[in-house]
């Protein structure tokens, strides 16, 4: 969510409850997992990620990420813009693209949707900005070509007759001028 000025769904994005939102652990546990200052935590949930292994499923501005401390601290992560679904069972896994499954950490299911539906309008920022990102500057290489060559190019179409003699000296003052 790099342009906030013109992005639409920035707003939206800012104002759900989910944005914000995480347990006071969790910024020790972001630390542990990545070595980037500039990882900043969106949200988070706790979560269960396979067989007795609860811990925080985090949402940052590069990607997502889930975090354990205990009994092991473990830590695993996937794209920002992953696919993520919630599963109508009980109780409601989020599936991630890949097959992941993480079981929510509670009993309410609302932070799990909160969490799901912030990160949907974020994937959908992603794809705004991409598609009204600037396009990239296409490099012009000039070829190195020396004035002497140039001239006597212009003097063989002189001779030739396809250069009168005013084009050729307007053609001669352009280049020398260069």
């Amino acid at each position: 969510m790099e342009d906030q000025n013109n992005d639409p769904y920035y707003e939206q994005v800012t104002q759900m409850p989910a944005y914000r939102r995480f347990h006071p652990k969790v910024p020790g546990m972001l630390a542990e997992a990545t070595l980037d200052p500039n990882e900043e935590i969106i949200s988070a949930v706790g979560a269960a990620h396979g067989q007795g292994h609860g811990g925080q499923l985090i949402i940052t501005n590069k990607r997502i990420r889930w975090a354990e401390r205990f009994p092991f601290k473990k830590h695993d992560h996937w794209p920002l813009g992953t696919t993520m679904e919630m599963h109508r069972s009980f109780p409601q896994p989020i599936i991630l693209l890949g097959g992941e499954l993480l079981f929510q950490g509670s009993l309410n299911p609302r932070p799990f949707k909160e969490f799901v539906s912030l990160h949907q309008v974020m994937v959908e920022s992603m794809r705004w900005e991409a598609e009204h990102a600037p396009a990239e500057p296409v490099p012009v290489v000039l070829a190195n070509v020396s004035i002497g060559d140039e001239l006597i190019k212009l003097e063989q179409l002189l001779n030739s007759g396809r250069l009168s003699e005013g084009e050729f000296e307007t053609a001669k003052v352009k280049l020398l001028g260069a």
